[in-house]
């Protein structure tokens, strides 16, 4: 059985310059910290999920203000996503 390694059902509405994503008919339950959402050739780390149909980005978007668009989370195997989400103070051997 294979891997699911993307989730990508519905559609999301996102404004230039806001780290606010909303969905229409997603269920983003099992998306977590450190997953990558991806719409329109930019990619960006998810902060946190507000709801089953809204999620926080790390950084505000950087794309073009989309609605009703296609998209992509990457979901991000575990031990990656300690390395990503470790400060930088840490891996500069201070």
């Amino acid at each position: 059985m294979a891997l699911i390694s993307s989730y990508k059902t519905g559609t999301i509405s996102v404004a230039n310059d806001s780290a606010t994503v909303t969905g229409v008919g997603v269920n983003w339950t099992g998306i977590r910290a450190g997953d990558i959402f991806w719409a329109a050739g930019v990619d960006v780390a998810v902060a946190a999920v507000v709801g089953s149909n809204q999620l926080t980005l790390a950084f505000p978007w950087s794309g073009p203000t989309l609605a009703g668009a296609a998209y992509e989370i990457r979901y991000t195997p575990d031990a990656a996503r300690v390395l990503r989400c470790r400060p930088a103070w840490r891996s500069s051997g201070r």
